[in-house]
């Protein structure tokens, strides 16, 4: 697991001097998703990346405003496929937790928090995906700290139903009972 943190934080350090202005749906998928991979699989302050974390959290606060406005843009254009293809390729991290119970993406749409202004860069799962005649504009969802999978990007946070997620310890990992139940391997 050690060797994937350290490519996705390489791949965050590749994007760092992207433009605002450059930020297409591959560069923003890009960057969501190796965030979203080291949230769920990388416990920071352990000095377990071969590069300075503090680098990583430049990369995101360079970013982070202009990855919130690239989805408002996306929403206020009604380009319901890019928003949630991006988004989709994001929720795909989460089979890399156990990709046994794998849910395909493609089944869900994603939507835009509404409420106040706090709720800027908040994404959730809002239901079975529409089919293309009910397509249009991105689908929006209550407030609530209750979505089945919800990416908030001003904190580069995911939360399922509601709970933070976050990486096993190192010793629950190691534990021989717990790579007997995953088949004689660990995380």
């Amino acid at each position: 697991m050690k060797t994937s943190c350290n490519i996705h934080a390489h791949l965050l350090l590749l994007l760092r001097n992207v433009p605002e202005d450059e930020l297409d749906e591959r560069s923003v998928s890009r960057i969501l998703s190796s965030f979203t991979f080291l949230s769920l699989h990388h416990t920071f302050n352990q000095n377990f990346l071969d590069i300075p974390e503090t680098e990583l959290f430049e990369v995101f606060q360079h970013h982070r405003r202009g990855l919130v406005r690239w989805f408002e843009k996306q929403r206020k254009n009604s380009e319901y496929g890019r928003f949630n293809r991006v988004l989709q390729q994001v929720h795909q991290q989460f089979s890399t937790i156990d990709s046994s119970s794998a849910v395909d993406t493609a089944l869900f749409e994603w939507g835009v928090v509404k409420g106040d202004a706090r709720n800027a860069g908040r994404y959730a799962i809002v239901g079975p995906k529409r089919s293309d005649a009910e397509r249009g504009e991105v689908a929006q969802t209550a407030s609530n700290d209750n979505a089945w999978i919800e990416l908030n990007i001003q904190l580069l946070q995911v939360t399922v139903r509601g709970r933070h997620v976050t990486p096993l310890e190192a010793d629950t990992c190691d534990d021989a009972d717990f790579k007997e139940v995953r088949g004689g391997v660990g995380l």
